[in-house]
């Protein structure tokens, strides 16, 4: 961890010998374990059960998995570099296919660990000198509410490295060779990752003017360095692709603004998204008012105090802010659903929280008033958003076990997290593997009652295409508290997706609508692949507990020039 390497040769050369060196590094690393742990604790299904997020999949994966690395990493996301996910995806490409989504999530778990031990770190001392509240600022962002979209994700993993940036800003040098080399490869990652390198680079060019006659004057010409290098390339990609604004229509009224500020930054960050969802029926007017008022009196209080890592933190919160409705990427009334997109808000939110321990520590008479907003936040916001984020389980062991049984060639359909983004399309490369990946599991006897609304709809369209079979229908599984774990099309003992994304991008299997418990599946297969004459066809149907699975009694269907032919 070279983060905190300089600031332990420090004091470790101030009192070399000491026995409480040894029990501070001791207790370093137990803090850093505890938060390690709450980080894992509050989402163990990303490491546990490894899935795709959003861009991860259908961007950097698929690129990595198609192109490879060097042709990746140049190439923009959203009109600007995204280096990070890049290099991971790279690597993850060069892996089997089931620890890709593993290696993701295990880089951006890193990642998302490295601004907490930041702040636990000895280089702090100067703006936080009690360990107690370096303990307490690293475990507030492990735990900061409204922020599920950016935990353990690595599509939003340049919100923490922004953060990082904000930090090496802020803090004093590392002490040794190795420990500046870490500062600049993570400033490097910072400024070639996301754009906010272009929000930081007014904070850098002064950190560089406070520090031009000290002894950190080539250290802060350095970091200024290389965050202009970083914002100078992405402003260039981004005027290179450009991105339109949304009509106005879009945009929100006056009063929705008021009402997304007020939830978005003071509600979900004094009551947690889930304790705004559950007051969001009674706000009115005067809420939002209070809200705005309460923001604006830490802003002045922050202000006052001169607290120079907080007002570049509300820089930085205002900015990413502003800019979201300037260049959004869906429409900004959207913003008026208390859970929608939070991580436009996380810079924010850590904001407030902060602002609320420095008004205890420093707020004097007003220390009352700190505590009162800090007890919504410890016993509502935290708790409830500790575990908010209970994303649907696409099942990628098992749709790669499938996929793996599919001959060269063949184009797979993997579903993707969260809901609504449909998923991504494979090319087989590897031969076709023997062995079934259901042979391993067990097979439940007979069909559960109302397993299928039909079996399929089957029909071949020569209308200047290549024929093909087209089958489609919701299996069910009647007896499962979740829907069922996944869908497939067997024909002659061969596994194929039970939702096709080549033909249809917006199929793809329905996990949701627990009220049913059901998946929809739809599937087109080319003559050429299936070739003419008799053939079985079943429908298999994966548990929801990957327990077992129910495979359709098969039917035979005979598929000749002059039509189809069904044989019971």
């Amino acid at each position: 961890m070279p983060l905190i390497t300089g600031a332990a040769r420090m004091r470790g050369k101030q009192s070399e010998g000491e026995p409480g060196v040894k029990r501070n590094q001791a207790w370093g690393i137990l803090v850093a374990g505890c938060l390690a742990a709450g980080l894992f604790l509050r989402k163990p299904d990303s490491l546990l059960n490894a899935q795709f997020w959003a861009e991860e999949g259908n961007t950097f994966f698929l690129d990595a998995y198609n192109r490879g690395l060097w042709w990746t990493l140049a190439r923009p996301t959203a009109s600007y570099l995204n280096t990070f996910p890049r290099l991971v995806a790279g690597l993850a490409a060069l892996l089997p296919l089931r620890a890709a989504p593993l290696v993701f999530n295990l880089a951006a778990f890193t990642m998302q660990l490295l601004p907490p031990l930041f702040l636990l770190s000895g280089r702090m001392r100067r703006w936080i000198p009690d360990r107690r509240l370096r303990v307490a600022a690293a475990a507030i962002y492990v735990l900061v509410p409204n922020s599920y979209e950016t935990y353990v994700t690595l599509t939003n993993s340049q919100w923490h490295l922004a953060f990082c940036g904000l930090l090496l800003l802020t803090v004093d040098p590392p002490q040794g060779r190795w420990g500046k080399c870490g500062d600049l490869l993570l400033l490097l990652l910072f400024a070639f990752t996301g754009p906010f390198a272009i929000m930081v680079w007014p904070l850098a060019l002064i950190n560089a003017h406070r520090g031009r006659r000290g002894a950190r004057r080539g250290w802060c010409f350095m970091l200024a360095a290389v965050t202009t290098l970083g914002a100078t390339v992405q402003t260039l990609f981004i005027l290179a692709g450009g991105r339109d604004a949304p009509p106005l229509p879009v945009m929100p009224t006056f009063q929705e603004m008021l009402r997304i500020l007020s939830t978005h930054v003071a509600l979900n960050s004094l009551l947690g998204i889930r304790g705004t969802l559950r007051v969001a029926p009674f706000l009115t007017m005067a809420v939002d008012l209070a809200g705005l008022c309460l923001l604006a009196s830490l802003a002045a209080f922050v202000l006052v105090r001169r607290y120079r890592p907080l007002v570049s933190l509300l820089y930085l919160a205002v900015l990413t802010i502003t800019l979201s409705f300037v260049f959004p990427t869906s429409s900004p009334r959207a913003w008026l659903w208390p859970d929608f997109a939070p991580r436009y808000y996380t810079f924010a939110s850590l904001f407030v929280i902060y602002s609320i321990v420095l008004l205890i520590v420093q707020g004097g008479r007003l220390r009352w008033c700190g505590a009162l907003l800090a007890a919504p936040v410890l016993c509502v916001a935290i708790p409830g958003d500790f575990a908010h984020d209970r994303r649907p389980d696409t099942h990628y062991a098992d749709q790669l076990a499938a996929f793996q049984m599919l001959p060269a060639g063949t184009r797979y359909f993997i579903p993707l997290q969260p809901e609504g983004w449909g998923g991504f399309v494979l090319v087989k490369k590897s031969p076709l593997r023997a062995p079934s990946p259901l042979d391993a599991m067990r097979r439940l006897e007979g069909e559960p009652g109302g397993t299928l609304d039909r079996l399929a709809t089957v029909f071949v369209n020569s209308g200047g295409r290549e024929p093909y079979l087209q089958f489609s229908g919701w299996a069910a599984d009647p007896s499962a508290k979740a829907p069922s774990g996944g869908v497939w099309v067997e024909i002659d003992g061969r596994l194929y997706p039970a939702v096709d994304g080549v033909e249809r991008p917006d199929a793809e299997l329905a996990l949701g609508d627990p009220r049913f418990r059901r998946a929809g599946y739809y599937r087109r297969i080319p003559m050429s692949e299936v070739g003419w004459g008799p053939h079985q066809f079943s429908l298999i149907i994966l548990t929801h507990d990957r327990a077992g699975y129910y495979r359709l009694a098969p039917r035979t269907f005979t598929w000749s020039l002059s039509g189809i032919q069904q044989e019971p």
